[in-house]
């Protein structure tokens, strides 16, 4: 069996949704308590910044999955988005606009598996 079968993607798919959960609710409670205060516009700028990265990878992503092989692609996604997303803490700690980056840097290299969508 391939090790990227429908199923075996199917049950790692709440693991892919649940960092972006987490870490969502996370970001609130950090930037709300009064280590970590932040204007609405602020807060909107660093929950948003994800998607900035996101949405300019999404054909890129397929031309790289085309080249180089989806396993790669993913393998590579996975690691980089939990790697920064262990640095989030100490980009908040830094500054806002470090969080920014790397929130925008989570979301360049978050992956999905477009078949679950069809299950």
């Amino acid at each position: 069996m391939h090790a990227f079968s429908v199923h075996a993607t199917h049950h790692m798919h709440p693991l892919f949704y649940m960092t972006a959960f987490i870490l969502g609710h996370v970001l609130v409670s950090m930037v709300t308590s009064s280590l970590f205060y932040m204007t609405a516009f602020t807060l909107g700028q660093v929950l948003g910044s994800f998607f900035y990265g996101y949405i300019l990878t999404q054909i890129p992503g397929g031309i790289l999955a085309q080249r180089f092989g989806g396993r790669w692609v993913f393998g590579v996604g996975i690691v980089m988005t939990a790697i920064l997303t262990l640095l989030t803490p100490l980009a908040a700690n830094i500054s806002v606009w470090f969080l920014v980056v790397v929130r925008i840097l989570e979301g360049f290299f978050e992956v999905r598996d477009r078949r679950e969508t069809n299950c």
